[in-house]
């Protein structure tokens, strides 16, 4: 899909933009840019039971290993087989989806993590729609409703249809691999879903509970890639509306991925040209018209209740008129991040890497003042961006001085 493994050239470098730096430099940069995209996003979870000095320690320990990882692991992964690391990536997804398989019910159960609605919500919105009603009208076992955009719900559907919704995020996990397979190498690509699932835990209470925060956090930077940067495959180039098809109805499951099409649109204009660019942007619009605008024309006020204010029901707690400060601000800056000149694949995913992470370091920060406290409730939602940036960096990161020598190896 994706076509800069080492030595190649493409459209987009895989360098994030810091070739005017020293080697120390530009791989300090990565291997701090990888430990704060991992620490951000799992300290919610260690925040939950060992507090902020708990977060303290982890986010030392993500930094120790991502080095660790950096400068020990990373050659030695290129010195396996591809056949090793296919057979044990493949053995990864079977034991993570055992892990489901045993720990889901508990979950679901109350009895490990305390519980979580958010896969019953999905499951009920889903079931709602084969059986032809109204997604936004259920309520869970907790009360809440479905506050999934219609785009998440369509792309969860297939995996309802075999039983569970949350089967998807397995699914997703394995589009991972193969996605960074194609941007680097199937040995690195093994790495990074192994450096995830442990220094993430984040990552894996949503796949124990069934979250849907992690399959959109993951196909959302896919659907992006692949309306930038095609497979070679002829069928797929012809077809540019198809892709920008596939990204708007990615971008429909949840309001804030919508602050991406600026960024998007812009990355084409630079490679195609501004008239490709507005014709992608008016099938992203048509797409999110069509994905969308059936539920709203059907019941607004339930609709808005459940896929808008739902979502920003959080924030209110914290900043005054959040439900529209906080969308402005985040419009705006994405606006502004889009301006700027750039070329690299890296420097797209680690702009949309910044628009995401904007509102809910927005939200950690007014919290925690307002707390007096460190206050990480909201650093969960770094999954939004978790994936953007580990797509940007994870090629420069796995091609060091060190590895370099083993790049081209069977």
């Amino acid at each position: 899909m994706l076509h800069s493994r080492p030595g190649d050239t493409g459209t987009y470098s895989s360098q994030p933009g810091i070739e005017g730096s020293s080697p120390f430099h530009a791989h300090a940069w990565l291997i701090a840019g990888v430990a704060a995209l991992l620490t951000v996003s799992g300290s919610d979870q260690v925040d939950k039971y060992l507090g902020a000095a708990g977060v303290g320690v982890y986010a030392a320990i993500v930094l120790i290993a991502v080095w660790f990882t950096h400068r020990w692991l990373v050659p030695r992964f290129w010195t396996m087989g591809r056949r090793t690391a296919l057979a044990l990536a493949i053995l990864t997804l079977a034991i993570a989806g055992l892990a489901f398989g045993v720990l889901y019910p508990l979950a679901d159960a109350g009895v490990v993590g305390g519980g979580s609605d958010s896969d019953d919500a999905l499951n009920l919105a889903t079931r709602a729609l084969l059986h032809r009603q109204y997604p936004y009208y259920v309520r869970t076992y907790l009360g809440g409703p479905a506050t999934y955009l219609p785009g998440s719900l369509l792309l969860a559907l297939p995996f309802t249809i075999l039983g569970n919704a949350a089967y998807q995020n397995l699914f997703w996990m394995a589009v991972l691999l193969c996605v960074v397979a194609t941007i680097v190498d199937v040995r690195l690509a093994l790495l990074l879903v192994w450096t995830v699932l442990a220094l993430c835990p984040r990552v894996g209470q949503l796949i124990i509970t069934g979250g849907e925060l992690l399959a959109s956090g993951i196909y959302v930077p896919v659907a992006v890639l692949f309306a930038i940067e095609p497979p070679q495959l002829r069928w797929w180039n012809e077809r540019w509306w198809l892709r920008c098809a596939l990204l708007g109805l990615a971008l429909s499951s949840r309001i804030n991925y919508v602050l991406l099409i600026p960024v998007v649109l812009a990355a084409i204009a630079r490679q195609r040209g501004w008239r490709r660019a507005l014709e992608s942007g008016a099938v992203i619009a048509a797409t999110m018209t069509v994905v969308i605008g059936p539920f709203w024309v059907y019941d607004s006020a339930a609709f808005w209740l459940a896929g808008i204010e739902q979502q920003n029901a959080a924030a209110t707690h914290v900043l005054p008129s959040a439900h529209l400060l906080v969308p402005l601000l985040s419009a705006a800056f994405a606006l502004a991040v889009a301006i700027p000149p750039g070329s690299s694949r890296s420097n797209l995913l680690l702009r949309c890497v910044a628009i995401q992470a904007f509102p809910v370091l927005l939200l950690i920060a007014v919290s925690s003042m307002q707390l007096g406290a460190p206050n990480f409730f909201y650093a969960g939602y770094g999954i939004h961006f978790l994936f953007f940036g580990l797509l940007g960096l994870w090629a420069p990161f796995a091609i060091s001085p060190v590895s370099r020598e083993h790049v081209l190896l069977p």
